[in-house]
């Protein structure tokens, strides 16, 4: 297990200087009254969240360094700098799926609110604009990507340009806007979010992004969501599997080829169900 690098497939872009900006004047609200200083994170863990629920493996980087992810997100980046709109711009371009969420390009990197119709300098890149905003004191039923589900805390005024419509809110008022776009750009692809999206929107967000995804066949499957299942590679080349059951309760997954155990008794082990007990980690090569 030495000199592993893990896996990843989608990149989330952590801005210090957001984080900062956002607890000074935080955007989202505790109970529709008293703001959330933690706003940031409660922004970042949501789309967290929607990657790891649809089976996604996540990783931190930086602008630089999302070429080598098939998927980069940029949650919240409030404070954004020019150079780091340029390489998201030219992550887009080369073919990479961005995923934006609301207040991303608002800001330059001082926290001061840019002069250029938001999202800033990622407007033609994105397909959409938006002059208007609101917060929302209660969720809203969006409909989109296949399913129902909420928006909630933030809506933003967006209207495309360019962009296709992937998601709207059933709302009287708010329904003349979309909630989510995606607009083709060069080789690749920019999904805007203005909204903070409920848990099964989250997670379909990021499944269908994941479609044309080219990902290692995986050596353990599970279809229970108390257990995850991440990979990395160790410094020989070699692919392993770390299973984890976070239940109290014992749970079973298939391997789908034979297999060696990494820890304990390091058996042999043939393709088929493989049982894990509660609170359980197994790995496996």
């Amino acid at each position: 297990m030495a000199g592993l690098t893990p896996d990843a497939d989608v990149g989330f872009l952590y801005s210090h200087e957001s984080k900062w900006a956002l607890s000074f004047q935080p955007p989202l609200t505790l109970d529709g009254r008293n703001p959330d200083k933690d706003s940031y994170e409660r922004i970042l863990a949501t789309f967290y969240r929607g990657a790891a629920d649809a089976g996604l493996q996540a990783a931190f980087v930086t602008p630089a360094q999302v070429n080598r992810l098939p998927i980069a997100v940029a949650p919240a980046f409030h404070c954004l700098p020019d150079a780091a709109a340029e390489a998201l711009a030219g992550y887009v371009e080369g073919g990479g799926h961005l995923i934006l969420t609301f207040l991303t390009g608002y800001a330059d990197e001082e926290a001061r609110a840019r002069t250029e119709v938001a999202p800033g300098p990622l407007r033609a890149l994105a397909g959409v604009r938006y002059l208007e905003y609101a917060t929302l004191l209660s969720p809203l039923p969006v409909h989109g990507l296949g399913i129902q589900d909420v928006a909630r805390h933030w809506a933003d005024a967006l209207e495309p340009e360019g962009a296709e419509v992937l998601a709207r809110y059933d709302h009287h008022h708010y329904g003349r806007w979309p909630a989510i776009t995606r607009h083709r750009a060069g080789a690749g692809t920019v999904t805007y979010v203005g909204t903070l999206p409920g848990r099964k929107l989250a997670a379909e967000l990021f499944r269908q992004a994941s479609t044309r995804m080219t990902r290692p066949e995986p050596l353990v499957v599970a279809t229970v969501p108390q257990v995850s299942i991440r990979s990395a590679v160790n410094a020989r080349g070699e692919r392993l599997w770390f299973v984890h059951n976070w239940s109290g309760r014992a749970s079973t997954v298939t391997l789908t080829d034979r297999a060696t155990e990494v820890t304990g008794s390091r058996e042999r082990l043939p393709p088929g169900p493989l049982r894990l007990a509660p609170f359980d980690v197994r790995v496996v090569r």
